[in-house]
């Protein structure tokens, strides 16, 4: 656990050592509001749904379709973060068993060259479902309010996500350039 909290911290500092790259740490504490935002509401929706059934014997559907919008953007918020931070969950089984260098080295560069693709694949996957919601656009039940509101959220983790990742792989590109250059020294 340690050593993860210790490469986010790396991966964090990375966003810092490099000018170009500063202006995303703006964009950062831009996503962690509208998380606390969207955990807000999903906090006050919540409450006032148990208070509303509890006190009043009602059923208030039309605030599940705000729970089902607020979820979804916190959702895609949260993973976009653990993009940020290279914190997504993950199984290091082979990093406990292998200890030779080499082939971990390889592993990693299967590893990351196959989160570039798997990003690229989402991004194309959210713009054409957000193409095809244009074309046929669907409402909630209660409220009609436009599905695409939760649909933008994925656009929008799939666009951050693998802005965020293509930084760390390029990173990682430039580390191993660089890699014979500090073994030398």
């Amino acid at each position: 656990v340690e050593r993860a909290r210790g490469l986010g911290d790396v991966y964090k500092r990375q966003f810092d050592r490099n000018p170009k790259l500063r202006f995303l740490k703006r964009f950062v504490e831009i996503n962690n509001i509208l998380m606390a935002i969207m955990g807000f509401i999903l906090f006050s929706v919540m409450c006032t749904i148990v208070v509303i059934r509890f006190f009043f014997h009602k059923e208030l559907s039309s605030a599940l379709e705000y729970l089902y919008f607020a979820l979804v953007w916190l959702f895609f918020l949260g993973a976009c973060n653990a993009s940020y931070e290279k914190s997504h969950l993950r199984a290091d089984t082979l990093e406990v068993l292998v200890k030779d260098e080499k082939v971990l080295h390889i592993v990693e560069w299967v590893k990351q060259v196959l989160q570039i693709i798997l990003h690229v694949v989402f991004l194309v996957f959210s713009a054409r479902f957000i193409m095809r919601a244009i074309a046929t656009p669907a409402y909630t039940s209660t409220l009609r309010l436009p599905y695409m509101i939760g649909y933008l959220a994925v656009l929008y983790g799939a666009i951050t996500m693998l802005v965020y990742t293509g930084i760390h792989f390029y990173d990682f590109l430039w580390q191993n350039a660089h890699r014979g250059k500090k073994e030398e020294n």
